[in-house]
């Protein structure tokens, strides 16, 4: 997912897939900035809950790394098992995102609708993983 930061004057981009969601990167970002000043956050297009799906075994490391229980997890909507494949369930990143960025005080968000896997004008490697492609996302400050 891209990840947009505005603290202050500045300006942070982030790149946070499931792993650095593990990592906890966003909490990390914030260790390194002034907590005095308001937080804004913005998430771009990106994989959504109905097409992003991981095996059990990463979900648990996932939610634990955040303190959460499956049965915490499922209350909040975060994931559900996957119909298409056993032991895999579809997981809402951007949901666990801003559960982690709420945690951290951010209450000033903004996430994108676009479902980066079914729309036709962006690039999803997790649908087109046999060639290489990019998204660009742009954030402009006035």
């Amino acid at each position: 997912m891209p990840v947009f930061l505005s603290v202050g004057d500045k300006i942070f981009g982030l790149h946070i897939g499931w792993r650095g969601l593990a990592q906890k990167i966003l909490t990390q970002a914030l260790e390194k900035i002034d907590k005095n000043k308001e937080i804004k956050l913005w998430i771009g297009p990106h994989v959504h809950q109905k097409s992003y799906g991981l095996d059990l075994n990463s979900i648990k490391n996932l939610f634990s790394r955040h303190s959460l229980s499956l049965k915490e997890a499922d209350k909040l909507g975060i994931f559900r098992r996957s119909f298409d494949k056993n032991d895999h369930f579809l997981i809402d990143l951007d949901s666990l995102l801003l559960h982690e960025a709420m945690g951290l005080g951010i209450k000033d968000f903004t996430r994108s609708d676009t479902n980066t896997y079914t729309s036709p004008i962006h690039y999803s490697h997790r649908r087109y993983s046999y060639r290489v492609g990019t998204n660009y996302s742009f954030i402009i400050k006035t």
